[in-house]
Formats: C-alpha cells, structure tokens, sequence
C-alpha cells in the first residue's frame, strides 16, 4: 500500500528577513540605473555650440565709419589677375587664422587707418603698460592704458610721444593726445571675437571718445553677423 503524502502548505504569512533584504537591494540597483542613464542622458543632450560664422568676403562691411573697404576698388574693376591674387590673400589669411585661433578669420583694412579683424576664435585686448624714458629724454616705449572697458568690449589707447620744444624732452602723452586705439569684442557663448584697430584719434576726439564710437560700430557688426 502506497502513503499518501499531501503537499506542504503555501507559506503565507510575512517575508522573511532574508526576503525583504533581497527586494531592496534589487530595487536600489534598478533606481540607481534609472538615475544613472536619465544623468548620462542630460548629459549626451547638453546643448551643442552654435555654429561657427561664416567667414567670407562679403562677412566684412563694404565700409568701416565711414571709410570703404581696401579691396572694393580692385574687385571693381573686375581685372581677373588681380581677384585672383585678392582671392589667394584671403584664403591665406584664413588659414592663418585657423591655425592661430582654431577658427577662420581674416582682416581687412578701410582707408588708411582703420582695420577690421573678424574671427572665430578669442582674440585678446593689447595688455597695458607703462611707457618708458631713457636717460636722455627719448621714449623708449609708448603707454598703453585702458580707455575703455564693459562686459564685451576691451579698449586700450597708446598715445604716441611728443617732444616738448622748450626743453627738448619727450614726453609720453595721455588721453588727449594723438594715439593708437584698439578696441575687440569677444563673444564666448560663440567663440567669436571681432577687432577695430585705428591708427590715430580722429581729430576733436579724444581716446574715451574714440573706444565709445568703436564700441557701438562692434555691437552693430556683432549683431548682424549673429541675428
């Protein structure tokens, strides 16, 4: 005769000890994955940087303060040697610039003193620094100082020496004086900087005067490049 034997009991009351520990680890490991791809996925969908400005001739305005652009009178003339030696002048300047910087970027000059530098990459403002008179009252080093300075746009003016005729002594000039301004405005969120440099302060101006007029001509070069 064969015993009967009946099945043991489901096992319904509380989980174990054991039981419990083993839920909670596999539910920590399964939110600590979650938590983990929602951060590795934040950070593969960070914003991308805007895309480089196009660096072309036509970048560059057909005039500067009111001077026109060097080249405009030879393209004009549409002789073809001489837009394929302004061509090649440009495209070496791009390269120039992308090995320098990182980025294209050229320059171009408008009338007789000023010049326009447009690059993508971070362009520095010149560092100021104290002139310097040798023994015999002869400059030696112009200053550079700081004529203008905002959240954007850095500007130095470096006036040039003049020699005071009463004792024959050089001296080295302020902000009234005639001079070199240099002005650059530097776009980080786009890795974009552009250059005014002028050779002299335009007559009844001085530098403040100057680094203000090539401040808003940057911001208005800026915001067409950008819109």
């Amino acid at each position: 005769m064969v015993e009967h034997t009946e099945p043991a009991p489901a096992h319904t009351g509380p989980p174990s000890r054991r039981a419990r520990l083993v839920v909670a680890a596999t539910t920590g490991v399964i939110t600590g994955a979650a938590l983990g791809a929602v951060w590795v996925s934040g950070v593969i969908r960070e914003p991308s940087s805007p895309e480089p400005i196009p660096i072309t001739v036509n970048t560059f305005p057909q005039e500067l303060l009111g001077a026109q652009r060097n080249d405009l009178l030879l393209r004009g003339a549409s002789f073809e040697p001489s837009l394929e030696r302004l061509d090649l002048e440009f495209e070496e300047q791009r390269a120039a610039f992308r090995f320098a910087y990182g980025g294209d970027g050229a320059s171009f000059g408008y009338g007789r003193l000023l010049t326009l530098t447009i690059v993508n990459g971070l362009l520095t403002p010149d560092i100021p620094r104290d002139g310097r008179i040798d023994s015999i009252g002869r400059a030696v080093q112009a200053r550079r100082m700081i004529s203008l300075r905002t959240i954007d746009v850095s500007c130095t003016f470096e006036p040039k020496p003049t020699t005071d005729p009463a004792t024959g002594m050089d001296r080295l000039g302020d902000f009234t004086s005639d001079g070199r301004t240099d002005c650059v405005l530097v776009d980080l969120e786009r890795d974009l900087s552009l250059r005014i440099n002028h050779a002299q302060v335009a007559r009844g101006e001085d530098a403040f005067d100057s680094a203000t007029t090539f401040r808003d001509e940057l911001h208005r070069i800026h915001a067409n490049l950008v819109d």
